[in-house]
Order: structure tokens, then C-alpha cells, then sequence
């Protein structure tokens, strides 16, 4: 297993990938800084006029659902249409659902 890790950690750092984030204000720099230690290209973009053009460039897509705004769930839904059209991995954080109606 060990072994798998660091294959895996290599890998990425051999591509240094670009991955698209729209987080939350709460974790938007410790989630930039996790992805710069794993030698990966964190890119946070909320301009819905931008989005598909940065979703299509990127090679994975982060959505957390934290602190949302109407604007930023417009973005959201946008990127995700990108990303499965292009088959760009999405992770998904439902961080706080069900918090509130």
C-alpha cells in the first residue's frame, strides 16, 4: 500500500495538474495550500463568465458547498456541465448540508 501511495504521489507531481476550486471563504487558502504540497496547480474561480473556459482547462474540478450565494451556485452548476462533458473528474464536498432549509 505504501508503495501505491507513493506511485501515486509521484504521479501527480510528475503532472502537476491544474484543479479548479470553488470552495467555501472558510477553507479557500488551507485547500490552495494542500493541493501546492502535493505539488498540484490549485486554481480558485468564481466568475460565472469565466468558469466553463477555466473548467476546460483544468484536469479536476473541487466543489464545496460551505458558504453558499446564489451567484457562486449559478458557477457551481456550470462548471459541473463542463466538467461531465469534458470528463473532468468533480469531487464533490457537501460540507453543511442539510444545516439549513
Amino acid at each position: 500500500m505504501i508503495n501505491t501511495l507513493k506511485k501515486n504521489l509521484e504521479a501527480l507531481r510528475d503532472k502537476n495538474p491544474l484543479v479548479l476550486n470553488i470552495t467555501n471563504a472558510v477553507v479557500t487558502n488551507i485547500t490552495a495550500n494542500a493541493l501546492l504540497a502535493v505539488d498540484a496547480s490549485p486554481v480558485m474561480a468564481y466568475a460565472e463568465e469565466e468558469i466553463a473556459d477555466m473548467t476546460s482547462i483544468s484536469k479536476a474540478l473541487v466543489i464545496n458547498i460551505g458558504t453558499l450565494t446564489k451567484e457562486q451556485v449559478e458557477t457551481m452548476f456550470k462548471a459541473i456541465e463542463t466538467a461531465n462533458a469534458l470528463l473532468i473528474p468533480v469531487i464533490f464536498d457537501p460540507v453543511g448540508v442539510g444545516a439549513t432549509e
